[in-house]
């Protein structure tokens, strides 16, 4: 036992820091805050005469020394245990407080539609007077029991995406690394310091999808219902597939675009499309296919098409649908 304990006190700080830095210090400090106003409750439960109190304190008591002796902290299922056990036992004012409370959590963590379609299920008013004292706090203790449910549903589920934010996060860093590792190699490693469009075409494109990751990155709500709780392995998978997935999503879209700019069939203007280098210009024995950009400019031009392709998308879609509607117009205007 000794033991155990001096690994505690050692691994709880450590761990601490761990998940502050990954798991965010409000989560933690969320959990400290909310695991002292469960003791605090607990404290002030009254005396009921059928000795239900003494009995429901006794087992928060154990509750709080099973959960609550890591470092002052619990976890979400901890603290929801507590609450379970709890909200029965609370008296009538304590109950609408805690019912409040819970309402309150439940709209911050909640996506509008959730919190529209609750209260348009007309929830109890804790303060009705017209309604019987045991049937008031009947329906608001039912109301705070389905609270409580859904709240612990929503912190795991906010706490899944925000988890699944970071994963992008980082896979992206790291992806984009590798990409510009990759674009230095081919950069200095050739004798006269020359890449190939068909080499820079693809690199670009995936900077343009880690761009376009970057940017939605953040504007994910951090709302508890917007993960599905009973995800499974399929799910899971997809979540890590989904930036490499992007990644090559970006690399065909630049192609697609190359090939497009290159074939001229494409309703651009002018001055936005590159110009290739001609045939008659290419030295003998070497291809023409596909054809090099003709000037600084125009590789400026490709390559802002091949990170929008990879940016956007729904620019290549759009594309290849107006030349579709272009072949079938013109398939069903001859005689």
């Amino acid at each position: 036992m000794a033991a155990r304990r001096l690994v505690r006190r050692i691994v709880a700080p450590l761990g601490e820091l761990v998940e502050g830095l990954l798991g965010g210090r409000d989560e933690v400090d969320a959990r400290r805050l909310m695991l002292q106003q469960l003791r605090l409750e607990i404290e002030h439960l009254p005396n009921a005469p059928d000795g239900a109190s003494a009995e429901a304190r006794a087992k928060l008591e154990e509750l709080l020394r099973r959960h609550g002796h890591y470092h002052d902290r619990a976890s979400w299922f901890g603290l929801a245990e507590i609450e379970a056990v709890l909200v029965p036992a609370l008296s009538g004012h304590s109950l609408s407080r805690w019912n409040w409370r819970l309402r309150q959590e439940f709209k911050r963590l909640a996506t509008g539609d959730l919190y529209e379609a609750y209260i348009n299920s007309k929830p109890p008013d804790p303060d009705d007077a017209n309604a019987a004292e045991a049937e008031r706090k009947a329906r608001v203790l039912a109301d705070t029991v389905y609270l409580l449910g859904e709240v612990q549903r929503l912190r795991l589920g906010r706490r899944r995406i925000e988890g699944v934010r970071a994963y992008f996060a980082c896979i992206t860093l790291v992806l984009t690394a590798a990409v510009g590792f990759t674009l230095w190699v081919f950069w200095f490693h050739k004798p006269d310091h020359y890449v190939k469009a068909m080499v820079l075409v693809p690199i670009v494109g995936l900077f343009g999808s880690f761009f376009s990751l970057i940017t939605r990155l953040f504007s994910i709500p951090i709302k508890g219902d917007l993960f599905d709780g009973s995800s499974g392995t399929a799910r899971r998978i997809a979540w890590f597939l989904t930036p490499f997935m992007s990644a090559v999503q970006g690399a065909i879209a630049a192609f697609v675009v190359y090939f497009v700019l290159m074939s001229g069939v494409g309703n651009v203007s002018e001055t936005l499309v590159p110009q290739f280098v001609p045939k008659s210009e290419v030295p003998k024995g070497q291809r023409n296919f596909p054809a090099e950009p003709q000037s600084p400019p125009d590789a400026a031009k490709l390559y802002i098409w091949c990170f929008l392709a990879g940016f956007s998308e729904r620019l290549v879609p759009d594309v290849l649908s107006q030349l579709s509607d272009k072949a079938k117009a013109r398939k069903s205007s001859e005689p």
